[in-house]
């Protein structure tokens, strides 16, 4: 059956969306989530190659995982796997952009680290920028060089995404976890070697010493080439079905 997108932030919800391209566009059309995109790149061409159980994490405006098991990209009943941005951290928590409270991604994504930022210091200066990814980048500028506010936010952000990957590691068992998205990408190399004490913190430790933490390797192209795979992905299902 064909998938529907639901984006609450543009106010769609169970939109039949590929349809809708593939009847105006008069070809076939393939669509899925950024996330499943991206471990489809990194896992054919990328830092999960050779890898069997992996999870790759989007984070940026939000936040997303692919899942691979048994080398194949995992998507669910209604190919809604992979919401690991919406599971609840901290009950009536924060609240999420999809109606909940408490979700990851309303503390660890984008949006939600500057607005820790403008809880502690509403007048700080790294929220001058007009656009999310400047603010970002000099959130870790600063960071590098000591700024103790700066500092002290990217190490709850590496608190809150460690917990969740400790959470993924318990659940799935997973030989490698890959942080990218461009937000991911940003404050990775700064967060990782506290992400990594905070993960060995939560995570139990049997499922934890076969995993390995790293950073996407194809960066902002991983998204597109993962999405320049999914009509090979459906020639060779429709093929192997046949």
């Amino acid at each position: 059956m064909p998938f529907t997108v639901s984006l609450p932030s543009w106010g769609w919800r169970d939109v039949f969306f590929g349809h809708l391209l593939q009847q105006r566009l008069g070809m076939p059309i393939y669509l899925d989530k950024g996330a499943k995109a991206m471990a489809q790149a990194e896992s054919l061409f990328g830092a999960a190659q050779g890898s069997e159980h992996v999870a790759v994490l989007l984070v940026g405006t939000g936040i997303g995982a692919g899942i691979i098991a048994y080398g194949s990209l995992y998507r669910g009943a209604i190919n809604s796997a992979g919401e690991w941005g919406h599971t609840c951290l901290e009950l009536d928590g924060r609240r999420c952009r999809c109606g909940s409270r408490g979700c990851l991604e309303a503390y660890a994504g984008a949006p939600g680290i500057l607005e820790r930022l403008r809880e502690v210091d509403p007048q700080s200066s790294l929220l001058q920028s007009n656009d999310q990814q400047g603010s970002l980048a000099a959130i870790v500028d600063a960071a590098w060089q000591g700024e103790p506010i700066a500092s002290r936010l990217l190490k709850d952000t590496a608190h809150y995404l460690g917990v969740g990957i400790a959470n993924l590691i318990n659940l799935f068992n997973l030989q490698l976890i890959l942080l990218g998205g461009w937000a991911g990408l940003l404050i990775g190399e700064y967060i990782l070697p506290e992400l990594r004490q905070v993960v060995k913190r939560y995570a139990l430790r049997q499922p934890l010493s076969a995993t390995r933490i790293d950073l996407c390797r194809l960066g902002e192209d991983a998204v597109p080439m993962g999405a320049a795979t999914l009509g090979l992905e459906q020639l060779l299902i429709r093929t192997h079905s046949t």
